[in-house]
């Protein structure tokens, strides 16, 4: 593998096996003139789920066009279980199955995109790429935050309303290329970073208009712990109290599975109230087991 694709030598030799970098690296070889550059100087951002369904696509992008990129495109894309395995593969193999569960929760419950982004001329370093200088200052999932980070400025609940994701480097880039989009829709999307020529093809207040839902979601605790109070019935009250103690006390790992498996499975919940309880409720997970990279 090429040295400008990554710096980590276990994640190349991963990605060497990996089918998805594999297919996606080699339509980059064959649909640019030249992958180094182009990989270099564009990349991508997730906005997930919770971003829009939160009113908060204009802001995300705003604080990333402050760093030094330019808005492409944006391309909605659906989530599911397989596809969110695949992209943190070589992570959530450390995750708790109560995580686990919750993930899976949280990225059912609507529509997430896909944001092109290249680095304006001005912001264009030497070295390194767009995708390692973003990925920087979005902040951390876990640990400490700095006040500068895009994650610390949207001020997050939980560490898993992230509100986004960016690859690390060029061979993460390439890798998820290829989770989310097939051979055409590929071939579409490299002519896009192949394009990138500084000028923003799409303006953020039309990308955010273009995505966001008419009515946004309040992701206050409080507020979905009271909704799902009201629908339960009497059957049901136990559970809740079982998930207010767990709010705010350590719970052992089957207690949480067992309550994230009955939030996923709420009649007359919406999705969403129930997603914020079980983001909560596993806030203070450890990790199961090293991850893979």
């Amino acid at each position: 593998m090429d040295g400008w694709l990554t710096a980590s030598a276990a994640k190349a030799g991963r990605y060497c096996d990996d089918i998805y970098f594999l297919e996606s690296w080699n339509q980059a070889c064959e649909s640019l003139p030249d992958p180094g550059p182009i990989l270099r100087a564009n990349t991508y951002v997730l906005l997930k789920p919770e971003t829009l369904a939160a009113g908060r696509v204009e802001q995300v992008l705003t604080l990333i066009q402050d760093r030094g990129y330019l808005l492409l495109d944006v391309l909605p894309i659906l989530l599911d279980r397989h596809r969110i395995r695949a992209l943190w593969q070589y992570q959530l193999n450390a995750a708790p199955l109560a995580t686990l569960a919750t993930v899976d929760l949280i990225m059912s419950c609507g529509p997430a995109a896909i944001a092109l982004l290249t680095e304006a001329p001005g912001a264009q370093q030497s070295g390194g790429s767009a995708s390692e200088r973003l990925s920087v200052m979005k902040g951390l999932s876990y640990g400490p935050r700095r006040p500068t980070d895009i994650r610390a400025l949207l001020g997050g609940t939980t560490r898993l309303f992230s509100y986004l994701h960016v690859p690390d480097e060029p061979a993460d880039l390439v890798r998820e290329l290829g989770i989310w989009f097939d051979h055409p829709a590929r071939r579409r999307v490299y002519r896009t970073l192949a394009g990138g020529d500084g000028t923003p093809k799409l303006a953020i207040r039309q990308a955010a208009r273009r995505l966001e839902p008419d009515v946004v979601i309040d992701l206050d605790l409080h507020r979905a712990l009271d909704t799902v109070a009201r629908a339960i019935g009497a059957g049901d009250e136990a559970r809740l109290r079982q998930v207010r103690t767990c709010l705010l006390e350590e719970c052992e790992a089957t207690t949480l599975l067992d309550l994230v498996h009955w939030l996923s499975g709420l009649p007359g919940v919406p999705a969403w109230d129930r997603a914020i309880i079980a983001a909560h409720l596993v806030q203070r997970e450890p990790l199961a087991r090293p991850p893979l990279l």
